[in-house]
Order: structure tokens, then C-alpha cells, then sequence
């Protein structure tokens, strides 16, 4: 038994002195993902997509967390709402230069020629 508990020991020390071998990941907008949410969550997306579809020029902001799943929640929302323009706004650029980037994202998601054409409309 002390030979288990001083692998072990030294296993432990060896993850607190090195570090863990798996490398710390932050899902972005970036990075399609493909995996449907679980049954439990569908009834809040169902709501989510009703509120959506009611109103018109609606803004929704998914404010939450560290690990709580918004941009799981960004895939869900794009991949069931094709018709409307669903943009991802990393936090983490947004106190910077917040005008800037929201129109660079506005630009980036909806295309330069959807643009083109409401300034057309516009003027």
C-alpha cells in the first residue's frame, strides 16, 4: 500500500509543479459547433426563437457566466434561426473599441453586400 500512495504522491506532485496536461480552452464564435443541445434546454430555445420571430429589429443580448454555455446557445440560435442575422460579440474586445468592433461583427455575420444594399436603400 505505500508504494501506491508514494505513486500517488508523486503523481500529484508532478501535475502541481508542471502544470495540467490539458491545455485550457475558450470556445468562441469562431469555432463552429455542431452538437445539439440536450432535451432539457430545447422548451428554452423553442421560447428563445418564439420571442425572436414576434418581434421585429430584436437585439438580444446572452449575458451569463465563465463556462455556462452562451456560445453553445450562439450555434444553437444560428443553426435553427438560417433567416436571421445572429452575431456573436466576444466580450473581450467589446470594452475596447465597443462601436468599432459591433460594426466590424455586424459586417463579419451579415456580409458586406446585405450592407451595401440597406445604404442603398438608406440614401
Amino acid at each position: 500500500m505505500l508504494l501506491f500512495e508514494n505513486k500517488e504522491q508523486k503523481l500529484l506532485n508532478l501535475l502541481k509543479f508542471t502544470g495540467s496536461p490539458v491545455r485550457k480552452f475558450v470556445s468562441t464564435g469562431e469555432i463552429e459547433e455542431n452538437i445539439d443541445l440536450v432535451p432539457s434546454r430545447k422548451e428554452k430555445l423553442s421560447a428563445i426563437i418564439k420571442t425572436i420571430e414576434e418581434n421585429e429589429n430584436f437585439i438580444l443580448p446572452i449575458i451569463a457566466d465563465v463556462g455556462t454555455g452562451k456560445t453553445h446557445l450562439y450555434w444553437a440560435l444560428k443553426h435553427e434561426l438560417y433567416y436571421y442575422n445572429v452575431v456573436y460579440i466576444s466580450l473581450e474586445n467589446v470594452y475596447r473599441k465597443f462601436y468599432y468592433n459591433t460594426y466590424s461583427e455586424f459586417i463579419e455575420n451579415m456580409g458586406v453586400e446585405v450592407l451595401r444594399s440597406i445604404a442603398n436603400r438608406l440614401c
